[in-house]
């Protein structure tokens, strides 16, 4: 990964410096340098996730006008360090004055099972660093896992569910199926199970009877969380001929 330094002798010359190059001066007692790195995403869950950086620096005294924060963006495709300041949905975290260390913020409100990128940015003095940008998956709610002991009229739903202690007391989760296309809303069937029987890690089975033999169903894990329903991925099996 690269790393970025940002010699003192160049902050009085330079309003705006993006440098990769180190100058010692640590026999002068002077500013070597200021690193900034970026540091993969932690605490990630389908709603939030903390973005990090590692900042180093050298004989440098003024750390509290060091001041770093953070650029994310939601995106179906690739996002390189030079587009983060032209997507126009590029969201800016502020975090706080900073010293020697790894610091992270938490961002909330992500949607579930989407690709993010993030980068670090640094003022220091007035000059800014930047460093380069990270890719993280938000979870998904709910993964529909496999389907098991498929009779003529019946199949076991395996599924998973991302929750956390207190969302686990107001969701519903189950699996919805139907034998055309989700978006045939009169063809959907769906069965939710009791919380209490939705283990720990999230994984839970739910059994479906009186589907039709020699039938091709379509099915999906489905968790709904105030009132609004998130979907899994879609799997597919047929029931046996009589």
């Amino acid at each position: 990964m690269r790393k970025f330094i940002f010699p003192l002798l160049m902050m009085a010359v330079l309003p705006l410096a993006f440098l990769s190059c180190k100058k010692d001066n640590s026999g002068t007692g002077e500013l070597s340098y200021v690193y900034l790195n970026t540091a993969p995403a932690e605490e990630i869950t389908p709603v939030s996730a903390k973005l990090m950086a590692d900042v180093k620096f050298k004989n440098f005294t003024a750390t509290g006008l060091m001041e770093l924060k953070f650029f994310y963006c939601q995106s179906d495709t690739p996002v390189e360090r030079r587009d983060m300041y032209e997507l126009g949905d590029v969201t800016p975290v502020k975090t706080y004055d900073i010293g020697d260390g790894k610091f992270g913020i938490v961002v909330e409100n992500l949607s579930p099972g989407k690709d993010y990128y993030f980068m670090p940015h640094l003022s220091v003095l007035g000059v800014s660093l930047v460093s380069d940008v990270l890719h993280f998956k938000t979870q998904d709610f709910c993964v529909t896992l496999e389907t098991t002991d498929v009779t003529v009229t019946g199949a076991t739903v395996s599924a998973r569910a991302v929750l956390s202690q207190e969302e686990r007391t107001k969701a519903q989760v189950g699996v919805q199926w139907t034998t055309t296309d989700f978006d045939d809303l009169p063809n959907v069937e769906r069965k939710y199970v009791d919380m209490a029987d939705v283990h720990e890690d999230g994984t839970y089975n739910c059994t479906l009877t009186g589907l039709n033999a020699n039938t091709r169903y379509y099915v999906r894990a489905v968790v709904s969380m105030d009132g609004k329903p998130h979907y899994a991925n879609t799997l597919e099996f047929k029931t046996k001929s009589e």
